[in-house]
């Protein structure tokens, strides 16, 4: 059983397999929630999770999905029953958002019932958390099973019923992240106001421009990271970023390790890399 971590780290992408036996109860309770979405899947067993004061359970096929600064409280049923889950922390890549309006609990609390798609998802879900070697091909192979995991999962009227000027913003801001993206520009983009532009990326996306545009940024920093040896001056200035000091802020911010860092970590532990290069 690989236990979850109490205050885990706002990394790309981390996962475990949780088996609870009968007369072994866990809980989790984070009033402020995490910095990264959290997704939790019955896989067999029954939790539970708490939204609004109002106890739901959770059965074989539920996906709890929960945004950034939500607050949690999920955990085993009960001490007499049995609960298998995977649980992944993940920051989404900028395309997956539109796949994330699931039916809500509460606001930034949402659960897909999808018992009918267990077996496809089982061997995705189950995968997660063995990918996690350490390495970035690993993080790659977990953050592709978790891609398939959502996109099977999605409502297929999902992607359709965001917006076409929001769906302009979204996609020139993951094809130029080293654009001008501040309001004025995103808003002349979409052809709206600023604050309307802002209530529809709350509204459709639960996050805000600048915040999303942030995130576009700091994502596309790190494949940078993980996959050039440019200096870490070019990756910020190729990410949006005019100042790498405040690029290393963001970015340490974001993923709780310097740029420098993840960068020697993903080499360091990747086998593919030459021996020798730092």
């Amino acid at each position: 059983m690989t236990a979850e971590p109490t205050d885990p780290p706002a990394a790309p992408i981390l996962a475990g397999d949780q088996r609870q036996r009968p007369g072994v109860v866990s809980r989790a309770v984070r009033p402020t929630g995490t910095r990264d979405w959290l997704l939790v899947a019955t896989l067999a067993g029954a939790g539970f999770v708490r939204a609004d004061g109002v106890r739901h359970t959770l059965e074989p096929g539920d996906l709890l999905l929960f945004r950034p600064g939500s607050p949690q409280d999920y955990g085993h049923r009960d001490d007499s029953g049995t609960w298998r889950n995977v649980w992944v922390h993940f920051q989404p890549r900028e395309d997956w958002l539109r796949w994330l309006a699931w039916p809500a609990l509460a606001p930034g609390i949402m659960r897909l019932r999808r018992p009918d798609l267990l077996a496809r998802l089982r061997p995705q879900l189950s995968g997660l958390a063995r990918a996690l070697d350490g390495t970035a091909l690993g993080r790659l192979d977990a953050m592709n099973r978790l891609e398939r995991v959502l996109i099977d999962a999605a409502d297929r009227t999902a992607e359709a019923t965001v917006d076409p000027r929001l769906r302009r913003v979204i996609d020139h801001v993951q094809a130029s992240p080293a654009a001008r993206l501040d309001g004025p520009a995103l808003a002349a983009l979409a052809g709206l106001s600023r604050s309307r532009l802002s209530a529809m990326f709350q509204a459709q996306l639960g996050t805000t421009p600048q915040a999303f545009v942030e995130r576009a940024r700091l994502m596309h920093a790190a494949g940078l990271l993980q996959s050039t040896r440019a200096p870490l001056a070019v990756v910020a200035a190729r990410s949006g970023f005019a100042s790498p000091y405040y690029f290393s802020t963001r970015f340490r911010r974001a993923f709780g390790t310097s740029p420098r860092q993840y960068r020697h970590a993903a080499h360091r532990l990747d086998p593919a890399e030459p021996p020798g290069r730092t």
